[in-house]
Protein backbone atom coordinates (compact mmCIF):
# COMPACT_ATOMS: atom_id res chain seq x y z
CA UNK A 1 0.00 0.00 0.00
CA UNK A 2 1.17 3.50 -0.80
CA UNK A 3 -0.55 6.45 0.85
CA UNK A 4 0.25 10.09 0.14
CA UNK A 5 -1.34 13.22 1.51
CA UNK A 6 -0.42 16.59 0.03
CA UNK A 7 -1.70 19.84 1.43
CA UNK A 8 -0.94 23.35 0.23
CA UNK A 9 -1.48 26.33 2.49
CA UNK A 10 -2.96 29.44 0.82
CA UNK A 11 -0.53 31.00 -1.67
CA UNK A 12 -1.45 34.58 -2.53
CA UNK A 13 0.39 36.86 -4.97
CA UNK A 14 -0.32 40.57 -5.49
CA UNK A 15 -0.52 42.51 -8.77
CA UNK A 16 -1.90 46.06 -8.57
CA UNK A 17 -4.12 45.03 -5.68
CA UNK A 18 -5.15 41.66 -7.16
CA UNK A 19 -4.93 38.47 -5.09
CA UNK A 20 -4.62 34.93 -6.40
CA UNK A 21 -5.58 32.18 -3.95
CA UNK A 22 -4.61 28.52 -4.19
CA UNK A 23 -5.73 26.57 -1.13
CA UNK A 24 -6.22 22.91 -1.96
CA UNK A 25 -5.54 19.42 -0.64
CA UNK A 26 -4.82 16.16 -2.48
CA UNK A 27 -5.27 12.70 -0.95
CA UNK A 28 -4.32 9.48 -2.77
CA UNK A 29 -4.32 5.83 -1.70
CA UNK A 30 -3.05 2.98 -3.87
CA UNK A 31 -3.13 -0.78 -3.23
CA UNK A 32 -1.71 -3.55 -5.41
CA UNK A 33 -1.64 -7.32 -4.97
CA UNK A 34 0.74 -9.06 -7.36
CA UNK A 35 1.62 -12.69 -8.10
CA UNK A 36 4.50 -13.84 -10.28
CA UNK A 37 6.34 -16.98 -11.27
CA UNK A 38 9.67 -17.56 -12.97
CA UNK A 39 11.10 -20.76 -14.41
CA UNK A 40 13.25 -21.79 -17.33
CA UNK A 41 10.41 -21.69 -19.85
CA UNK A 42 7.64 -19.28 -18.84
CA UNK A 43 7.67 -16.08 -16.81
CA UNK A 44 4.35 -14.55 -15.80
CA UNK A 45 2.90 -11.89 -13.54
CA UNK A 46 -0.68 -11.04 -12.60
CA UNK A 47 -2.58 -9.06 -10.01
CA UNK A 48 -5.17 -6.50 -9.05
CA UNK A 49 -4.87 -2.74 -8.47
CA UNK A 50 -6.98 -0.13 -6.67
CA UNK A 51 -6.59 3.63 -6.30
CA UNK A 52 -8.67 6.22 -4.47
CA UNK A 53 -8.06 9.91 -5.25
CA UNK A 54 -9.55 13.18 -3.97
CA UNK A 55 -8.76 16.74 -5.07
CA UNK A 56 -10.32 19.14 -2.57
CA UNK A 57 -10.30 22.79 -3.69
CA UNK A 58 -10.95 24.61 -0.44
CA UNK A 59 -10.60 27.98 -2.18
CA UNK A 60 -9.02 28.46 -5.58
CA UNK A 61 -9.84 32.01 -6.49
CA UNK A 62 -9.06 35.49 -7.73
CA UNK A 63 -9.83 38.87 -6.19
CA UNK A 64 -9.51 41.99 -8.35
CA UNK A 65 -10.56 45.04 -6.33
CA UNK A 66 -10.00 47.68 -9.02
CA UNK A 67 -11.13 46.27 -12.35
CA UNK A 68 -13.07 48.11 -15.04
CA UNK A 69 -16.18 46.36 -13.64
CA UNK A 70 -15.50 47.39 -10.08
CA UNK A 71 -14.72 44.84 -7.39
CA UNK A 72 -14.49 41.29 -8.83
CA UNK A 73 -14.08 37.92 -7.13
CA UNK A 74 -14.12 34.31 -8.31
CA UNK A 75 -13.89 31.42 -5.84
CA UNK A 76 -13.88 27.71 -6.65
CA UNK A 77 -14.61 25.24 -3.82
CA UNK A 78 -15.08 22.00 -5.76
CA UNK A 79 -14.22 18.40 -4.98
CA UNK A 80 -13.16 15.97 -7.71
CA UNK A 81 -12.94 12.35 -6.57
CA UNK A 82 -12.12 9.15 -8.38
CA UNK A 83 -11.63 5.42 -8.00
CA UNK A 84 -9.69 3.11 -10.29
CA UNK A 85 -9.92 -0.69 -10.41
CA UNK A 86 -7.70 -2.87 -12.59
CA UNK A 87 -6.91 -6.55 -13.22
CA UNK A 88 -3.76 -7.34 -15.17
CA UNK A 89 -1.72 -10.27 -16.41
CA UNK A 90 1.34 -10.80 -18.58
CA UNK A 91 3.32 -13.85 -19.69
CA UNK A 92 6.58 -14.33 -21.61
CA UNK A 93 6.97 -17.53 -23.64
CA UNK A 94 9.87 -18.99 -25.68
CA UNK A 95 9.19 -19.50 -29.39
CA UNK A 96 12.68 -20.61 -30.48
CA UNK A 97 16.10 -20.67 -28.85
CA UNK A 98 16.56 -17.01 -29.84
CA UNK A 99 13.00 -15.66 -29.96
CA UNK A 100 10.52 -15.11 -27.16
CA UNK A 101 7.16 -13.35 -27.12
CA UNK A 102 5.18 -11.53 -24.45
CA UNK A 103 1.40 -11.33 -24.24
CA UNK A 104 -0.29 -9.00 -21.79
CA UNK A 105 -3.78 -7.77 -20.98
CA UNK A 106 -5.14 -5.21 -18.50
CA UNK A 107 -8.77 -4.35 -17.74
CA UNK A 108 -9.27 -0.97 -16.07
CA UNK A 109 -12.33 0.87 -14.81
CA UNK A 110 -12.36 4.51 -13.68
CA UNK A 111 -15.17 6.15 -11.72
CA UNK A 112 -15.07 9.96 -11.42
CA UNK A 113 -17.33 12.43 -9.63
CA UNK A 114 -17.38 16.22 -9.25
CA UNK A 115 -19.18 18.22 -6.58
CA UNK A 116 -18.84 21.73 -7.97
CA UNK A 117 -19.33 24.98 -6.05
CA UNK A 118 -18.36 28.33 -7.60
CA UNK A 119 -18.96 31.83 -6.25
CA UNK A 120 -18.48 35.00 -8.31
CA UNK A 121 -18.85 38.69 -7.55
CA UNK A 122 -19.17 41.13 -10.46
CA UNK A 123 -20.83 44.51 -10.88
CA UNK A 124 -22.43 44.22 -7.45
CA UNK A 125 -23.90 40.76 -8.12
CA UNK A 126 -22.90 37.89 -5.82
CA UNK A 127 -23.71 34.56 -7.49
CA UNK A 128 -23.10 30.96 -6.43
CA UNK A 129 -23.52 27.96 -8.76
CA UNK A 130 -23.57 24.32 -7.68
CA UNK A 131 -23.86 21.02 -9.51
CA UNK A 132 -22.84 17.35 -9.29
CA UNK A 133 -21.81 15.03 -12.11
CA UNK A 134 -20.38 11.53 -12.30
CA UNK A 135 -19.26 9.16 -15.01
CA UNK A 136 -17.23 6.00 -15.50
CA UNK A 137 -15.06 4.49 -18.22
CA UNK A 138 -13.65 1.01 -18.71
CA UNK A 139 -11.11 -0.27 -21.21
CA UNK A 140 -9.19 -3.38 -22.28
CA UNK A 141 -5.48 -2.76 -22.86
CA UNK A 142 -3.65 -5.56 -24.75
CA UNK A 143 0.09 -5.81 -25.37
CA UNK A 144 2.18 -7.89 -27.78
CA UNK A 145 5.99 -7.83 -27.59
CA UNK A 146 8.97 -9.84 -28.79
CA UNK A 147 12.65 -10.21 -27.98
CA UNK A 148 15.21 -11.69 -30.39
CA UNK A 149 18.72 -12.60 -29.26
CA UNK A 150 21.32 -11.53 -31.81
CA UNK A 151 24.88 -12.77 -32.11
CA UNK A 152 26.90 -11.73 -29.09
CA UNK A 153 25.24 -10.04 -26.15
CA UNK A 154 22.73 -8.00 -28.11
CA UNK A 155 18.92 -8.12 -27.96
CA UNK A 156 16.48 -6.79 -30.55
CA UNK A 157 13.01 -6.06 -29.14
CA UNK A 158 9.72 -4.45 -30.09
CA UNK A 159 6.12 -4.11 -28.99
CA UNK A 160 2.64 -2.92 -29.90
CA UNK A 161 0.25 -1.96 -27.11
CA UNK A 162 -2.75 0.16 -26.27
CA UNK A 163 -2.35 3.07 -23.86
CA UNK A 164 -4.95 4.97 -21.91
CA UNK A 165 -5.28 8.10 -19.78
CA UNK A 166 -8.56 8.47 -17.90
CA UNK A 167 -11.11 11.16 -18.59
CA UNK A 168 -12.43 13.44 -15.88
CA UNK A 169 -14.03 16.72 -14.91
CA UNK A 170 -12.77 20.31 -14.93
CA UNK A 171 -13.27 21.62 -11.41
CA UNK A 172 -13.31 25.28 -12.53
CA UNK A 173 -16.04 24.82 -15.19
CA UNK A 174 -19.31 26.62 -14.34
CA UNK A 175 -21.40 24.85 -17.01
CA UNK A 176 -22.07 21.21 -16.02
CA UNK A 177 -22.66 20.26 -19.67
CA UNK A 178 -19.07 21.30 -20.53
CA UNK A 179 -17.30 20.00 -17.43
CA UNK A 180 -16.43 16.50 -18.67
CA UNK A 181 -13.53 15.50 -20.93
CA UNK A 182 -13.10 12.01 -22.40
CA UNK A 183 -10.19 9.56 -21.96
CA UNK A 184 -7.07 9.86 -24.10
CA UNK A 185 -6.33 6.63 -25.99
CA UNK A 186 -3.11 5.64 -27.75
CA UNK A 187 -1.63 2.86 -29.82
CA UNK A 188 2.05 2.61 -28.87
CA UNK A 189 4.75 1.18 -31.16
CA UNK A 190 8.36 0.68 -30.12
CA UNK A 191 11.48 -0.93 -31.56
CA UNK A 192 14.83 -1.08 -29.83
CA UNK A 193 18.12 -2.83 -29.24
CA UNK A 194 19.95 -3.63 -26.00
CA UNK A 195 23.68 -4.10 -26.39
CA UNK A 196 26.35 -5.21 -23.92
CA UNK A 197 30.11 -4.68 -24.31
CA UNK A 198 33.39 -5.17 -22.42
CA UNK A 199 32.13 -8.25 -20.59
CA UNK A 200 28.90 -6.43 -19.51
CA UNK A 201 30.76 -3.41 -18.15
CA UNK A 202 29.20 -1.17 -20.81
CA UNK A 203 25.46 -1.51 -21.50
CA UNK A 204 23.56 0.49 -24.11
CA UNK A 205 19.84 0.69 -24.93
CA UNK A 206 18.40 2.50 -27.96
CA UNK A 207 14.62 2.73 -28.26
CA UNK A 208 12.50 4.21 -31.07
CA UNK A 209 8.82 4.93 -30.41
CA UNK A 210 5.67 6.22 -32.08
CA UNK A 211 2.34 6.98 -30.36
CA UNK A 212 -0.87 7.44 -32.34
CA UNK A 213 -3.16 9.44 -30.04
CA UNK A 214 -6.97 9.71 -30.16
CA UNK A 215 -8.93 12.27 -28.14
CA UNK A 216 -5.69 13.83 -26.90
CA UNK A 217 -5.91 15.91 -23.74
CA UNK A 218 -5.49 19.59 -24.50
CA UNK A 219 -5.15 22.31 -21.85
CA UNK A 220 -6.35 25.91 -21.82
CA UNK A 221 -6.20 28.71 -19.25
CA UNK A 222 -9.07 31.14 -19.57
CA UNK A 223 -10.17 34.37 -17.90
CA UNK A 224 -10.00 34.42 -14.10
CA UNK A 225 -7.34 31.72 -14.35
CA UNK A 226 -9.72 28.81 -15.03
CA UNK A 227 -7.75 25.75 -16.15
CA UNK A 228 -9.65 23.41 -18.45
CA UNK A 229 -8.81 20.12 -20.12
CA UNK A 230 -10.50 19.19 -23.39
CA UNK A 231 -10.14 16.65 -26.18
CA UNK A 232 -8.35 17.13 -29.51
CA UNK A 233 -9.36 14.46 -32.05
CA UNK A 234 -5.86 13.41 -33.14
CA UNK A 235 -2.26 13.84 -32.02
CA UNK A 236 1.02 11.99 -32.28
CA UNK A 237 4.28 11.63 -30.42
CA UNK A 238 7.46 10.07 -31.76
CA UNK A 239 11.15 10.03 -31.00
CA UNK A 240 14.03 8.09 -29.49
CA UNK A 241 15.48 7.28 -26.07
CA UNK A 242 19.08 6.31 -25.35
CA UNK A 243 20.34 4.82 -22.06
CA UNK A 244 23.94 4.15 -21.04
CA UNK A 245 25.34 2.30 -18.02
CA UNK A 246 29.10 2.02 -17.60
CA UNK A 247 30.57 0.12 -14.66
CA UNK A 248 33.98 1.75 -14.57
CA UNK A 249 35.23 -0.54 -11.77
CA UNK A 250 33.94 -2.19 -8.60
CA UNK A 251 33.33 1.19 -6.92
CA UNK A 252 32.40 3.65 -9.66
CA UNK A 253 29.72 3.69 -12.35
CA UNK A 254 28.34 6.22 -14.81
CA UNK A 255 24.79 6.26 -16.16
CA UNK A 256 23.08 8.58 -18.57
CA UNK A 257 19.91 9.07 -20.60
CA UNK A 258 18.97 11.14 -23.64
CA UNK A 259 15.42 11.53 -24.88
CA UNK A 260 14.11 13.21 -28.04
CA UNK A 261 10.36 13.62 -28.44
CA UNK A 262 8.31 15.33 -31.14
CA UNK A 263 4.69 15.63 -30.02
CA UNK A 264 2.00 17.62 -31.79
CA UNK A 265 -1.74 18.00 -32.17
CA UNK A 266 -2.98 17.09 -35.65
CA UNK A 267 -6.57 18.36 -35.84
CA UNK A 268 -8.82 21.24 -34.77
CA UNK A 269 -7.46 24.76 -34.38
CA UNK A 270 -4.40 23.33 -32.61
CA UNK A 271 -3.05 21.41 -35.61
CA UNK A 272 0.73 21.63 -35.69
CA UNK A 273 0.99 22.94 -32.11
CA UNK A 274 3.20 21.15 -29.59
CA UNK A 275 1.34 19.10 -27.00
CA UNK A 276 1.28 20.77 -23.59
CA UNK A 277 3.99 19.85 -21.08
CA UNK A 278 6.02 17.88 -23.64
CA UNK A 279 9.72 18.86 -23.82
CA UNK A 280 11.51 17.99 -27.06
CA UNK A 281 14.75 17.03 -25.25
CA UNK A 282 15.46 15.50 -21.86
CA UNK A 283 18.76 14.17 -20.52
CA UNK A 284 20.48 13.10 -17.33
CA UNK A 285 23.97 12.08 -16.25
CA UNK A 286 24.76 10.38 -12.93
CA UNK A 287 28.08 9.48 -11.33
CA UNK A 288 27.70 6.74 -8.69
CA UNK A 289 30.08 5.59 -5.96
CA UNK A 290 29.52 2.55 -3.74
CA UNK A 291 32.74 1.17 -2.35
CA UNK A 292 34.79 1.96 0.72
CA UNK A 293 33.54 0.77 4.15
CA UNK A 294 29.83 1.40 3.53
CA UNK A 295 30.17 4.85 1.98
CA UNK A 296 28.09 5.59 -1.10
CA UNK A 297 26.99 8.59 -3.11
CA UNK A 298 25.82 10.00 -6.41
CA UNK A 299 25.97 13.27 -8.31
CA UNK A 300 23.26 13.88 -10.95
CA UNK A 301 22.59 16.48 -13.63
CA UNK A 302 19.06 16.60 -15.13
CA UNK A 303 18.03 18.75 -18.08
CA UNK A 304 14.75 19.37 -19.88
CA UNK A 305 14.16 21.69 -22.83
CA UNK A 306 11.44 24.31 -23.14
CA UNK A 307 7.76 23.38 -22.93
CA UNK A 308 4.37 25.02 -23.35
CA UNK A 309 1.75 24.82 -20.61
CA UNK A 310 -1.22 25.36 -22.93
CA UNK A 311 -2.44 23.82 -26.17
CA UNK A 312 -2.34 27.16 -27.99
CA UNK A 313 1.43 27.41 -27.31
CA UNK A 314 1.22 30.91 -25.85
CA UNK A 315 2.71 30.16 -22.39
CA UNK A 316 6.29 28.92 -22.73
CA UNK A 317 8.63 27.65 -19.99
CA UNK A 318 12.34 27.93 -20.81
CA UNK A 319 14.56 24.86 -20.53
CA UNK A 320 16.65 24.33 -17.40
CA UNK A 321 19.17 21.96 -15.82
CA UNK A 322 19.55 20.98 -12.16
CA UNK A 323 22.38 19.37 -10.16
CA UNK A 324 21.50 17.07 -7.23
CA UNK A 325 23.57 14.92 -4.89
CA UNK A 326 23.11 12.22 -2.24
CA UNK A 327 25.90 11.00 0.08
CA UNK A 328 25.55 8.37 2.79
CA UNK A 329 27.10 5.80 5.08
CA UNK A 330 25.59 2.36 5.87
CA UNK A 331 26.25 0.32 9.01
CA UNK A 332 24.21 -2.90 9.30
CA UNK A 333 20.56 -1.79 9.09
CA UNK A 334 21.28 1.90 9.68
CA UNK A 335 21.99 4.61 7.12
CA UNK A 336 22.97 8.23 7.67
CA UNK A 337 22.92 10.49 4.63
CA UNK A 338 23.05 14.08 3.44
CA UNK A 339 21.39 15.36 0.28
CA UNK A 340 21.28 18.46 -1.83
CA UNK A 341 18.91 19.49 -4.63
CA UNK A 342 19.50 22.30 -7.13
CA UNK A 343 23.04 22.73 -5.82
CA UNK A 344 23.80 25.60 -8.20
CA UNK A 345 20.66 27.44 -7.03
CA UNK A 346 19.29 27.68 -10.56
CA UNK A 347 16.30 30.01 -11.08
CA UNK A 348 13.68 28.15 -13.11
CA UNK A 349 9.94 28.08 -13.74
CA UNK A 350 7.72 25.03 -13.32
CA UNK A 351 4.43 26.41 -14.63
CA UNK A 352 2.79 29.43 -16.24
CA UNK A 353 -0.77 30.67 -15.80
CA UNK A 354 -2.46 33.38 -17.85
CA UNK A 355 -3.37 36.63 -16.11
CA UNK A 356 -7.14 37.27 -15.89
CA UNK A 357 -6.54 40.94 -16.80
CA UNK A 358 -3.97 42.87 -18.90
CA UNK A 359 -0.46 42.73 -17.50
CA UNK A 360 3.19 42.45 -18.51
CA UNK A 361 3.60 38.72 -17.79
CA UNK A 362 1.68 35.60 -16.78
CA UNK A 363 1.73 34.15 -13.28
CA UNK A 364 4.79 31.91 -12.85
CA UNK A 365 5.31 28.93 -10.58
CA UNK A 366 8.86 29.15 -9.20
CA UNK A 367 11.07 26.06 -8.97
CA UNK A 368 12.57 24.76 -5.74
CA UNK A 369 15.69 26.74 -4.71
CA UNK A 370 18.88 25.12 -3.40
CA UNK A 371 17.91 22.69 -0.62
CA UNK A 372 20.24 20.82 1.75
CA UNK A 373 19.26 18.17 4.27
CA UNK A 374 20.29 15.38 6.62
CA UNK A 375 18.52 12.06 7.13
CA UNK A 376 18.63 8.74 9.00
CA UNK A 377 16.95 5.52 7.92
CA UNK A 378 16.56 2.07 9.53
CA UNK A 379 15.73 -1.22 7.80
CA UNK A 380 13.76 -3.78 9.78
Amino acid sequence: MDRTNGSASPVIGNFDGAKFIDDSEVNTQTHELRFNSKNSDIRWVGGVFYQDHLYDAKDNGTIVPNSNFGHMEAHNMSDVSGEQFAIFGQGTFPVTDRLETTLGLRWQKDDKEIDSSNRSVMMGNDTTTNYKREDSWDVWLPKLAFGYQLEGKHLLYGSVSKGYQSGGFNFTELNPAKAKYEPQRTIDYELGIKSSWLDKQLNLDLNLFYLDVKDAHGRSISALNNINFFNVDKARSYGAEFDLNWFVNMDWSLSGTLGMNKSEYRTNEFSGKRMANSPEFTSSLTLNYGGYEGFYGDLTYNYRSSTYTDAENTLKIDGYGLVDTHLGYRVDDYTVYVFGTNLLDEDYTTNYYALPFPGPAPIAGAGQPRTLGLGVSVDF
